[in-house]
């Protein structure tokens, strides 16, 4: 199983960064048609001055890099990490099998709900068995 964090991603790779990976040349000066919705408008599409954010004024939202790769490339968040990850150069690090075999028993260990819990609660403090 392979573990990516989003932060590091996020610190290594520009909004200029994905659009050049879909073969679209990034604005000079922060405006252009939005590369998601299509259009004509050449100021509906903007990235700030820093590269790390971006906004559509007509109709698509805004976000950053992994924002951007998901609904320009229609990838799911994992996706658009491992897409965002590979242009930055990060490795995704794996996990044994013995470690997710071990979080799983973890897991299968808690308590099944919060009702599991509470009613546990209330034994300890009554002082039943």
């Amino acid at each position: 199983m392979s573990t990516l964090d989003a932060a590091d991603v996020r610190e290594e790779v520009t909004v200029a960064d994905v659009l050049r990976s879909a073969g679209i040349e990034p604005p000079a000066h922060g405006r252009m048609a939005c590369p998601i919705h299509g259009g004509d408008n050449l100021s509906a599409f903007s990235v700030t001055h820093d590269g790390w954010r971006w906004s559509c004024w007509t109709r698509c939202g805004s976000g950053d890099a992994i924002d951007l790769a998901m609904r320009l490339h229609g990838l799911d968040f994992r996706g658009a990490l491992e897409h965002c990850a590979e242009l930055a150069g990060i490795v995704p690090t794996y996990r044994a099998r013995t470690d997710v075999a071990a979080a799983i028993a973890r897991r299968a260990a808690r308590p099944r709900s919060i009702r599991t819990t509470l009613e546990a609660v209330v034994r300890i403090l009554r002082g039943d068995p």
